[in-house]
């Protein structure tokens, strides 16, 4: 697990918030507003909402390229569920998948965002969202659910005290992220997709981490609960094998009726023709 996306995420929730008043939205940039807002003839005018978190999420993607292995791909998922979860904060922006997203926010946005996070930052977005193809395809209102135990998660971490091992909030965050791990891990739509299954697999994996190496130092967060398993998603050469089954089977099938088919219909078609 990487702090420096815990402290990335805590950071960035604080300064981008979205808060319901009298059935409308109000959106609170905090320290960020003054910082993408410009003043150009008089007026001021701020970045959209969508803007400045398209290039909040691309500097994240860019920092974590420079300073961790995003090879594996886990800080890029982290980051794209946070993602998901601050969009589907506000629905009415009418998008559902990554894709959308991409399409209307990104490539439309590309100079604005280009200001923000730099041009480096935008191609580095543009190789890996490119190069995954399936992430395009992401439901935001899914992906956004596993948000909330990564965001559990990073709490047990960050909160977490090395030098003196005294954690007093581990114990309450270590049981909320229990109660959503396992809530999702009960949903047939996270749990029956493989790009969720995965990121789900991942927080498992970081939470066990957790649990082994760090809460056995810390006496408030030494009785932490262990997990459903959950069963670890399925390599590309799995998905194949699995298709190349269900085709052979199909296979199969045809290869029975066919005989049998044939078998009723020269008789049938030998009648007709000797008449």
């Amino acid at each position: 697990m990487s702090e420096h996306l815990c402290e990335a995420i805590n950071h960035f929730d604080k300064d981008i918030t979205l808060k319901a008043n009298d059935s409308k939205l109000i959106i609170d940039l905090n320290k960020i507003q003054k910082e993408y807002c410009t003043s150009e003839n008089g007026k001021r005018e701020c970045y959209s909402y969508e803007v400045i978190v398209s290039s909040v999420f691309i500097i994240l993607l860019k920092f974590f390229m420079s300073r961790d292995d995003l090879k594996n791909n886990k800080l890029a998922e982290y980051t794209i569920s946070w993602l998901c979860y601050k969009l589907n904060q506000k629905e009415e922006n009418g998008i559902t998948n990554l894709d959308d997203f991409h399409n209307k926010y990104i490539k439309e946005n590309k100079k604005d965002i280009e200001k923000i996070a730099g041009i480096e930052g935008y191609n580095s977005y543009n190789d890996i969202i490119n190069n995954k193809i399936d992430l395009k395809t992401i439901d935001i209102k899914e992906m956004s659910k596993l948000y909330l135990p990564l965001k559990s998660l990073c709490n047990m971490y960050t909160e977490f005290d090395t030098k003196n091992n005294n954690c007093t909030k581990c114990s309450k965050d270590a049981k909320e992220f229990v109660e959503k791990y396992n809530e999702i891990n009960e949903d047939p739509i996270i749990t029956g997709n493989n790009s969720y299954r995965k990121i789900l697999f991942t927080l498992f994996n970081d939470y066990n981490i957790f649990k082994s190496y760090r809460a056995k130092k810390c006496s408030a967060c030494n009785n932490v609960s262990t997990l459903t398993d959950i069963s670890p998603p399925q390599s590309p050469i799995e998905n194949f094998l699995e298709a190349s089954e269900a085709t052979l089977s199909s296979s199969s099938i045809a290869s029975k009726l066919i005989p049998a088919l044939l078998i009723f219909a020269i008789p049938v078609f030998l009648g007709i023709a000797y008449k």
